[in-house]
């Protein structure tokens, strides 16, 4: 379970039994498991700058800040900003060129004062200018990683709090080559924490491919497990704190923080030209440890399939660190009469749904994730009714399976949906997967030139009631090519189309015409070449 507090602290009144809604309290107490949290420099050293890659006249992140250090070799960097230096980033504009024809990209002002200690971290946290979820995940995203000082326990429950600060568009920008660019702190943004199991991989090596060092910290590596996001919003010149609740999925020794993998459930925030990414400032980590386990529900009898005797079976797996205190089960959000440590599920026994198991002492007050109850149906190895199908050339066919609504699928052309949509002959085979059964079902599709038919109406009513309201030639078979004309009783040609899905709405030239019968001819080709006409009359009723 991943749990966000944005910015400010949040008090739940609890209410139990049937009156209770929200439930979600549960001692914490401070955990010290992160070295130099605030962030600070080795003594006696004054550096504001990248912390980038070996070998290069930037300071390498080891010897800048103790216990933090970039995840993979060869990384793009990140900045840090110091209290000596009054947390500005260096601004000669030849400080940031690579090469004659370059120019200047202005970081942010850093909030002051800081929230703690005598630095922080600076992260670019790229967006397309788009918005585009799928183009952000190749975006430049900049990330901070430490190996704790001692282990994230599995199945127990944790808070990392942090402090983001959102800073000020740096204006006092010197051009180079006529030309200067800003980083913005945009709002709202989102951070995600990542935990990782075996501490002696860091820093990874770079990864080869289209993004290198590109993208979120879990698709540079995937031993980065995710583990929570946080959206904060903030004020240009302000710190907002950020916390992450969650459950180790494992026993994790090295943790990473920065910007999330996906940003496409927050509002895109648009640039200037002038505006080359977005960018934050960070400090101020600390973890929390609950003082109690998280209930966990667990599946412990019957089955997903559905049928006369189906049922599933869930029990709490904290149940006897909880003795003596109030249980309570909950479908959807609502109580219902079940307290025991377990319960069994069945359609006519409380049936299909999302349920959580709650706990109340004096102290506690917390639910499980919630756990979906579902049962699928025996999936039918038939795509359709009959084994082979034959459909007009031109025509598109829809092939389908029913799997119900939890199961997978995978066709022949590579497609994962419950049915396709073919137009050329071909044998069409899918997998199809569900808790009941796996199988594999096959159509034989065959496309034939078939003679065209038209279906031309007689009459119709623009009056904008969706009945009738545009004249269209309706078809089958196999056409090559196709022109529809309509003429009124002085001859003029009122509307011409080649797009037999498209109509007369009864205007010319944006003007309505009038009532009245209008003439109108259809020209076409079928499947070998051969040019028809035919020709008729319409009434145009009002």
């Amino acid at each position: 379970m991943k749990i966000c507090f944005l910015n400010i602290c949040l008090l739940f009144t609890v209410f139990f039994a049937k009156a209770q809604t929200n439930c979600n309290k549960i001692p914490f107490y401070p955990a010290d498991h992160i070295r130099n949290p605030s962030l600070e420099q080795v003594p006696g050293t004054c550096v504001t700058s990248f912390s980038s890659i070996p070998n290069s006249s930037q300071t390498p992140m080891s010897s800048l800040i103790p216990f933090w250090q970039l995840p993979v070799s060869n990384y793009l960097g990140i900045t840090y900003f110091g209290q000596c230096n009054n947390f500005i980033f260096y601004h000669d504009p030849q400080s940031f060129v690579i090469n004659p024809n370059s120019f200047p990209v202005y970081l942010p002002l850093v909030p002051l004062p800081i929230p703690d200690g005598n630095g922080v971290l600076g992260f670019r946290a790229d967006r397309s200018r788009t918005g585009s979820s799928f183009v952000d995940t190749f975006r430049i995203k900049e990330y901070i990683c430490a190996n704790l000082l001692r282990l994230l326990k599995k199945d127990s429950l944790y808070r990392l709090s942090f402090n983001l600060g959102f800073g000020i568009k740096d204006t006092a920008g010197i051009p180079y080559n006529n030309a200067i660019y800003y980083h913005i702190s945009a709002s709202p943004t989102k951070f995600e924490l990542f935990g990782l199991v075996d501490s002696t991989h860091i820093p990874f090596p770079l990864p080869q491919g289209n993004h290198g060092a590109y993208g979120c910290l879990s698709q540079i590596n995937n031993e980065w497990i995710s583990l929570g996001t946080c959206v904060l919003s903030g004020d240009p010149g302000t710190w907002v704190e950020g916390n992450i609740e969650f459950t180790a999925p494992a026993n994790l020794q090295s943790i990473g923080i920065g910007p999330a993998c996906d940003f496409s459930d927050i509002p895109y925030t648009p640039r200037g030209d002038d505006e080359r990414s977005y960018y934050y400032f960070l400090d101020h980590l600390r973890f929390y440890q609950a003082s109690a386990p998280k209930p966990i529900l667990e599946m412990t009898g019957g089955s997903f399939c559905d049928g006369p005797n189906a049922s599933v079976t869930l029990h709490m797996k904290s149940e006897n660190y909880y003795t003596g205190s109030q249980l309570q089960w909950y479908k959807n959000n609502v109580p219902i009469n079940e307290t025991s440590g377990t319960i069994t599920i069945t359609k006519n026994q409380y049936g299909e749904g999302w349920y959580q198991c709650g706990v109340q002492n004096d102290t506690v007050c917390i639910r499980s994730d919630s756990f979906h109850v579902y049962w699928d149906p025996m999936i039918v190895p038939s795509i359709g009714n009959n084994p082979d199908t034959t459909a007009c050339i031109g025509e598109s066919l829809l092939l389908a399976i029913d799997g119900g609504a939890n199961a997978t699928y995978l066709w022949n052309n590579g497609s994962y949906s419950s049915s396709i949509s073919v137009t050329q002959s071909g044998s069409y085979s899918v997998k199809a997967s569900n808790a009941c059964n796996t199988v594999t079902a096959t159509k034989n599709v065959q496309f034939k030139e078939c003679p065209p038919t038209f279906f031309i109406p007689s009459g119709f009513t623009p009056n904008n009631d969706g009945l009738n309201d545009v004249f269209r030639a309706h078809s089958t078979g196999t056409i090559k090519s196709f022109q529809l004309s309509v003429f009124n009783r002085w001859g003029r040609c009122v509307f011409s189309t080649r797009d037999i899905l498209k109509g007369w709405d009864a205007t010319y030239n944006q003007v309505i015409q009038p009532t009245g019968i209008y003439a109108w001819m259809v020209q076409y080709a079928d499947a070998k070449g051969i040019v028809h006409t035919e020709k008729g009359t319409v009434a145009l009723i009002r």
